[in-house]
């Protein structure tokens, strides 16, 4: 589990995030990533329930140094929300 701090908007509890997406050496820039963030976009928006509510936000957590990552992740539509985690990681959430 990945902790935390934000400024102003709390995330959902039970909002979706990918903990760990990591491309095969040889299949980057390949649209691999690209192609699986479309699809856990897509199905959040049509499939995830949380407590009875749609989920509209994915999450997910960066290395701040991975500059590829927060290159493909920014032109994807997310933004850094907490730079504060206990590990070091970055918090981004993609807006609907």
């Amino acid at each position: 589990a990945h902790s935390c701090f934000f400024h102003g908007e709390e995330p959902n509890q039970c909002a979706p995030a990918i903990v760990n997406l990591v491309t095969s050496q040889s299949h980057r820039r390949m649209g691999v990533a690209s192609r699986l963030l479309k699809f856990a976009s897509k199905y959040i928006r049509t499939q995830w329930r949380c407590d009875g509510k749609m989920s509209t936000n994915l999450g997910l957590y960066v290395h701040p140094d991975n500059k590829p990552a927060l290159t493909l992740y920014s032109k994807k539509g997310f933004a850094v929300v907490s730079s504060e985690c206990e590990d070091g990681l970055l918090y981004m959430i993609q807006r609907s």
